[in-house]
């Protein structure tokens, strides 16, 4: 078989004072390693990232000002206890012939310090407001942008990359939706795009020509009230000529009405957007490939000479993806899985490492994995979804001898019905390399095992059983419950239970919104084309419409059936709305033609319709048509394995789901609880 070769990938880049080596670049990453007394780890994965062939690598850990800290553990950028470190870091990456650029950082708006400054005064999302930046201190801000960007040059870095996007303080400056100023640094359009101009000149000034700027902003802010391509075009030429060397669009902007990340987007969404940007502009312009394969980044470079390619989640979940995707070894990448406690790699506000699903040991998070144990021992694990695997994982990997326990023909327990709704490649990909990884380590995996699960005390040799059974549904006592028609969301992902035209989904909760997807649709939002997705969405051409949105009219695909998601109890849509990720998916859900039944009683379901009523009263009652009821209300632990054997005087752990009063655990909770516990024995 021939081996693919990327032409376009694998091209150098000469653009202006930027030269690099190839088109492949890593996207700025915060891993939670930035501000370690020792940076030794955080050297070893990006020089990894060199080794595997990346050209240029962005630091997360430039801040500018302790005003514009955007988590608890972030400070300043020093000259004493940084310039040091970072030494070591670009001294390696350059001898590996990768570049390095030092992001400067100031969160304005989002930071976690009082008080947010912005550039202007404006309530910016619940329970925070944001003060307006007085001149004085705007000044003693680009100031400090500047001297850290000296900084970064004695650091050894070949460049500095502004950040100027998302909810930061120099995006703040630039969009016409939050600077209400009426001042020099707000008053007019030229006088929105002074924040940022007068921090490049200011840069280039005092670092000299040969050292690389680059700017990372908003391009299109998906509002009606966002910046228009004329302001962003005449924007991009006037960085250009202040000494910009490249430019990082991004998508998005403080509104947030349109998902941008940590939901299921296509691949290549933003390309057009990129495209043009890079035909009207001289400047290296960095597409950010994250979503899709490697084969769908080295066809978006196609006939563009400025275009580069920046990775980032590829790049955490596996630390060899260019070369395994080089080389024809693609059926071994391990995947990035989504989860919400890593919303985005570049998330500066996260407190803690960052966690791929797929390759849980990276960043030396749990660096006891690969000490062998004190005293072997003989453990049963009971339970084969993500916390029985990976406790079993660790375990075996420091010598125990494991036997793992699935009632089922297959693993992965809830994972496994997560990645019958979305994922579902990538799901079934973690699942497999998982059990190729227990069958290495020399683990018993025993499918189909009911029987002998439920015979455990017969199994004298155990010195520890592991309880990792997880939840059961919670059945709500309404009348009618009982009915034919009612199934549990187990029932209908699991055993393919037939439902109807005509579904309610009893319950608002993430399990409810991930079955009401399940039943809208039969494919995967990111399986969407790009053009199929933005029109659903209401994104238009950004040349014609302001802010990409302005004057759209949303098409999108009929649904599959008709959906009713149904409040339990009051408030829990309201609740699900406070979180923007998920207001996302209920407004997906929306568009895709549900209903909501929110502050509703139920007053009885039988076979033909779900009976409500409003109010503390009981009044105005109606009779709903639906063909099936599928309920969603909760979890309740599944403790029954876990009692039996205690009083019968085992040793008994019990993990995950099960160990949760409310039935309920995070992946990446789950993830890390089964590790640690494995690591305790």
């Amino acid at each position: 078989m021939t081996t693919p070769t990327f032409d376009h990938l694998s091209a150098a880049l000469d653009c202006g004072r930027l030269h690099l080596k190839n088109r492949i670049t890593a996207a700025p990453i915060f891993t939670g390693l930035e501000f370690n007394a020792s940076l030794a780890e955080l050297t070893r994965f990006y020089a990894r990232l060199a080794d595997d062939g990346v050209s240029m690598v962005t630091v997360c850990a430039g801040l500018v000002h302790n005003s514009g800290a955007p988590g608890r553990n972030w400070r300043a950028f020093d000259e004493e206890l940084d310039v040091p470190r970072h030494r070591q870091l670009t001294g390696l990456l350059r001898e590996k012939g990768c570049q390095a650029v030092l992001q400067l950082e100031h969160a304005g708006p989002a930071a976690r310090s009082w008080p947010r400054w912005s550039s202007s005064s404006i309530r910016q999302r619940e329970r925070a407001s944001c003060w307006r930046m007085p001149n004085f201190l705007i000044r003693r801000i680009i100031d400090s942008f500047i001297k850290t960007a000296r900084l970064a040059q004695q650091s050894g870095y070949d460049g500095v990359e502004i950040h100027a996007a998302d909810h930061s303080l120099a995006a703040a400056f630039l969009s016409p939706a939050i600077n209400h100023r009426r001042d020099a640094w707000g008053a007019t359009q030229l006088a929105r795009f002074k924040f940022v101009l007068d921090i490049v000149r200011g840069i280039r000034k005092a670092a000299g020509e040969d050292f690389i700027i680059g700017v990372h902003f908003n391009l299109v802010e998906l509002s009606p009230h966002g910046a228009d391509w004329a302001e962003m075009l005449r924007f991009t030429q006037m960085l250009r000529i202040a000494g910009t060397d490249y430019l990082r669009p991004e998508f998005g902007g403080f509104e947030n009405r349109i998902p941008t990340y940590l939901h299921p987007i296509p691949k290549n969404v933003w390309l057009p957007e990129c495209r043009l940007l890079a035909e009207n502009t001289t400047l290296a312009v960095i597409y950010n490939a994250d979503r899709g394969r490697i084969e769908d980044a080295d066809a978006a470079l196609e006939g563009s000479a400025n275009m580069v390619c920046a990775l980032s989640r590829q790049l955490v979940a596996d630390e060899h993806f260019i070369r395994k995707s080089l080389t024809m070894g693609q059926e071994t990448i391990r995947p990035w899985i989504e989860h919400p406690e890593c919303a985005r790699t570049d998330d500066l506000s996260r407190e803690h490492l960052l966690f791929s699903l797929s390759s849980p040991f990276s960043f030396n998070a749990f660096p006891r994995v690969f000490v062998p144990a004190e005293k072997k021992r003989t453990i049963a694990v009971i339970g084969g979804g993500l916390s029985g695997m990976l406790f079993a994982v660790v375990a075996a990997r420091r010598g125990h001898c494991v036997r793992l326990f699935e009632e089922h023909d297959f693993l992965g327990g809830s994972l496994y019905f997560v990645g019958k709704i979305r994922q579902s490649s990538k799901i079934r990909t973690l699942i497999d390399q998982l059990q190729n990884e227990l069958t290495s380590l020399g683990v018993e995996i025993n499918l189909k095992a009911k029987e002998r699960i439920s015979n455990l005390l017969s199994l004298k040799d155990t010195e520890l059983f592991i309880i990792s059974t997880g939840s059961d549904p919670e059945i709500p006592d309404f009348p009618g419950i009982d009915s034919s028609n009612v199934v549990t969301y187990e029932e209908l992902l699991g055993e393919n239970a037939p439902v109807g035209n005509r579904v309610a989904v009893l319950g608002v909760n993430p399990i409810s919104v991930n079955v009401c997807r399940y039943l809208l649709e039969q494919r995967e939002e990111s399986e969407l084309t790009a053009e199929q997705w933005r029109s659903a969405w209401g994104i238009g051409d950004f040349r014609s419409h302001k802010g990409g949105v302005l004057g759209v009219v949303p098409e999108i695909e009929p649904p599959l059936r008709q959906v009713y998601l149904v409040e339990t109890e009051r408030g829990q849509i309201q609740r699900l709305l406070q979180d923007t990720p998920s207001r996302w998916e209920l407004q997906w859900l929306l568009m895709r033609g549900a209903q909501t039944l929110r502050d509703v009683n139920i007053e009885s379901i039988d076979n033909f319709s779900l009976r409500a009523s409003w109010g503390d009263r009981h009044e105005n009652r109606y009779a709903v048509r639906v063909d099936h009821v599928v309920v969603c209300c909760g979890a309740v632990p599944n403790t029954d394995l876990a009692a039996r054997l205690s009083i019968a005087g085992r040793n008994v752990l019990t993990l995950g789901a099960a160990a949760a009063e409310s039935g309920y655990i995070s992946i990446y909770d789950a993830a890390h609880e089964a590790i640690e516990k494995a690591l305790e024995i």
